[in-house]
């Protein structure tokens, strides 16, 4: 008898251990998922390197275009979402190409949304023209570039949701770059960055 109830233990503590082992899968798909969810910040420098400085350039002067855009309302927090967003859009493959006018020179979006998608266009838009002379460096690299960012909002910003620390971080930096954005408004409301 003493056998057989320890048959028993042994296989309820096997069917323990694989509840066990099913239920820590699970969590680190859930945690998977988290992840797929909200790209973490890239602190290190394998994307600030000389081959993508102009891609960071760019970048931030889109971020920082869109910021004047809202006429200085945005947030560090609306920034981040956007990034955020933009970098799951490019993992998926479900980027819709960007919107323009065929009859003016510039670039418009008419339909911007809000503030997150503003930035999202611009960004967007300062890479195709990058890319028009230099070439595009692949997804993966663009993805890095975005998540070193995210790092730089980590560190420029605070946690206070109205925080605007990296918005008026590049700012200044893109200004004594000799960066200067100027709006203007006609029939729409457009930027032009004056080197």
């Amino acid at each position: 008898m003493g056998k057989k109830n320890c048959g028993l233990r042994q296989k309820k503590r096997e069917g323990f251990k694989t509840q066990q082992k099913k239920q820590r899968k699970k969590r680190e798909r859930g945690i998977d998922r988290q992840r797929e969810q909200l790209p973490s910040p890239y602190t290190g420098n394998k994307y600030r390197t000389e081959e993508l400085v102009l891609i960071h350039f760019h970048t931030e002067i889109g971020i920082y275009e869109s910021f004047m855009m809202s006429d200085r309302q945005m947030t560090d927090q609306t920034v981040r979402s956007a990034l955020q967003t933009l970098i799951l859009q490019m993992r998926r493959g479900s980027l819709a190409p960007l919107e323009t006018r065929e009859d003016d020179a510039h670039d418009t979006y008419t339909d911007i949304g809000d503030d997150r998608d503003m930035i999202i266009w611009n960004v967007r838009r300062k890479w195709r023209h990058l890319f028009q002379t230099q070439p595009d460096p692949g997804r993966d690299k663009l993805i890095g570039v975005l998540r070193t960012i995210l790092g730089s909002i980590d560190v420029w910003g605070s946690i206070d949701p109205n925080s605007r620390g990296y918005l008026h971080y590049i700012e200044d930096f893109l200004n004594n770059a000799g960066v200067h954005v100027e709006a203007y408004s006609s029939e729409e409301e457009m930027l032009r960055a004056i080197p």
